[in-house]
C-alpha cells in the first residue's frame, strides 16, 4: 500500500486555497481558546482519517501529540491540596520517598505495584516530587495506550484516541488512578498481540502496575477460537459467573472468616464507598448489548471474516468478554469490581470504531464521521462543564476559559511570550 503521507507531500497548495483563509480565525481560536480549540481540532482529525479509511502517519502523530497535550497539561497545572483520592497519596509517597537515592528504595520497597511505584520514583527524581512527575508518568502511560491503539487499528488509530480522551473513564484512569491506567494500557498491548510470549509479557507488565491484572492470566488459556464465541454462550458464562460472585462468594467468605473480604463483599450491598453497583450493572450491560449487536451485525453483513481489521476486532471483544466475566465474577467486592468496569470503555470503542469503519458506503461513513465528532466533544464539554468530577482531574472550567497567555503562565514559563 503507498504512503499516503508521502503521496499527499507532493500535492500542490493551490488544491487548498481556503487553507490560508482559516489560519488566522484558527490562530485566534488557540490564543483565546486553547483547550476547546484543540480538542474540535484533534476531532476534525479524527474525522479526516475516518472519511478517508486511510492511514496517515502525519495525521496520527498530530492527533496523539494535541490529545497529549489537552491531557498532560492538566495535570501539570492543578494544584496539589488534600482532596482524599488517589492523587494525592502518590504525591505524598512522592513526598516521603524524595529524601532516598534509586538503591536505597529498591531496597526497602515491598508492597505490590512495583512497576508504578518505581515510574513514580523515577519521574520524582527527574522532575521533582509535583504535578511535573505527574505529567511525565502520563506522558508514558498513554503513550503505552496509543500505541497498543496503533497496533490494533492504524486507520482509526486517531478517532478511538479521541473518544477515549473524551469521556469521564479516561480521565479518571490516567489523571487519577494512576497505577490502573498504566495498567490499562499495558492489557491494551495485550490484546494487539497475536503470540502468547509477547501476550503474556504485556499482562505480567500490568499485573506489576496494578494488583487487580493479575485476573488477566488466565486470558492466555483461552484458544484462538473464542474470539468468535456466539453471544448465547457469553451470555451462558456472564450468569454463571454473576451467580457465583455476587450470591457464592459472601457465603464462602462468612464460612470461611476472612473479616477484610466480607467486609467489602457486604459493602457492595451496601453501596457504603459510594459507587452505586447497580448502575455499574447496567452500563456493563448496556457495553455487552452494543458490542454483540455489532459483533452479530458484522457475522451477517461482512464476507470476508479473514479480513485482518475484523481479526482485531475479535480479539478486542474477547478481551472485553473476559473483562466483563471477571467484573461479574467480582462483583461481591464492590472495590475490585469497580477496577474492572473502568477497564471496559476502551475496548468497547475500540471495537465499535472497527466495525462501523469496515462500511464502504460514504453515506454511511460521513453519518459515522458526524456522531462520532459530536458525541466526543459533546462528552467533553459535559463531564467538565456540568459532570461531576470526583478524581478532581484539574480545574477544568478554567482550562476551558483560560488564553493561551493564562496557561502559559500556570506552566511557569509565561515570560516565554
Amino acid at each position: 500500500m503507498p504512503n499516503s503521507s508521502a503521496a499527499t507531500a507532493g500535492m500542490p497548495e493551490t488544491r487548498f486555497p481556503a487553507l490560508g483563509w482559516l489560519l488566522p480565525p484558527l490562530a485566534l481560536c488557540v490564543w483565546f481558546a486553547p483547550y476547546i480549540s484543540l480538542v474540535a481540532g484533534c476531532g476534525l482529525i479524527a474525522a479526516v482519517m475516518l472519511l478517508r479509511q486511510r492511514p496517515s502517519r502525519s495525521l496520527s502523530l498530530a492527533a496523539f501529540l494535541i490529545l497529549t497535550l489537552i491531557s498532560a497539561v492538566p495535570l501539570a497545572t492543578k494544584t496539589l491540596e488534600p482532596r482524599m483520592n488517589d492523587k494525592v497519596n502518590y504525591y505524598l509517597e512522592m513526598l516521603q520517598a524524595s529524601g532516598y537515592g534509586l538503591t536505597e528504595w529498591l531496597t526497602q520497597f515491598s508492597g505490590a505495584d512495583f512497576l508504578s511505584h518505581l515510574l513514580f520514583k523515577l519521574s520524582a527524581m527527574l522532575f521533582g516530587s509535583g504535578n511535573a512527575a505527574f505529567a511525565a508518568f502520563f506522558i508514558v502511560s498513554f503513550s503505552l495506550l496509543a500505541l497498543g491503539v496503533y497496533r490494533l487499528t492504524r486507520v482509526y488509530f486517531a478517532v478511538i484516541l479521541f473518544l477515549f480522551c473524551c469521556q469521564y473513564n479516561f480521565q479518571g484512569l490516567y489523571g487519577n488512578l494512576l497505577r490502573q491506567g498504566l495498567a490499562l494500557s499495558f492489557l491494551v498491548l495485550a490484546a494487539a498481540e497475536q503470540r502468547r510470549a509477547p501476550m503474556l509479557l504485556w499482562i505480567i507488565l500490568a499485573s506489576l502496575s496494578h494488583f487487580s491484572s493479575y485476573l488477566f492470566l488466565p486470558f492466555l488459556l483461552l484458544p484462538a477460537r473464542w474470539r468468535t464465541i456466539g453471544t448465547l454462550p457469553a451470555l451462558a458464562a456472564f450468569a454463571a459467573c454473576y451467580l457465583g460472585g455476587a450470591l457464592l462468594m459472601p457465603k464462602l467468605l462468612a464460612l470461611v472468616g476472612n473479616d477484610f473480604l466480607a467486609t467489602r463483599a457486604e459493602a457492595y450491598v451496601s453501596g457504603s464507598f459510594g459507587n452505586n453497583p447497580l448502575r455499574k450493572i447496567q452500563i456493563t450491560l448496556l457495553y455487552i448489548a452494543v458490542v454483540e449487536a455489532l459483533y452479530q451485525f458484522s457475522r451477517f453483513y461482512f464476507r470476508h471474516r479473514d479480513h485482518p481489521a475484523l481479526q482485531s476486532a475479535y480479539a478486542v471483544r474477547l478481551m472485553f468478554l473476559y473483562t466483563c466475566a471477571i467484573f461479574f465474577a467480582t462483583s461481591s467486592f464492590e472495590e475490585v469490581a469497580n477496577r474492572y468496569s473502568f477497564n471496559m470503555m476502551i475496548f468497547v470503542l475500540i471495537f465499535i470504531v472497527i466495525i462501523c469503519g469496515q462500511l464502504k458506503d460514504a453515506v454511511s461513513r460521513v453519518l459515522l464521521t458526524l456522531l462520532c465528532f459530536s458525541l466526543g466533544v459533546a462528552s467533553y464539554l459535559y463531564i467538565n462543564l456540568i459532570g461531576v468530577q470526583q478524581f478532581w482531574y484539574g480545574d477544568l472550567q478554567a482550562l476551558l476559559t483560560d488564553s493561551l497567555p493564562a496557561v502559559f503562565a500556570k506552566l511557569q514559563i509565561s515570560g516565554a511570550l
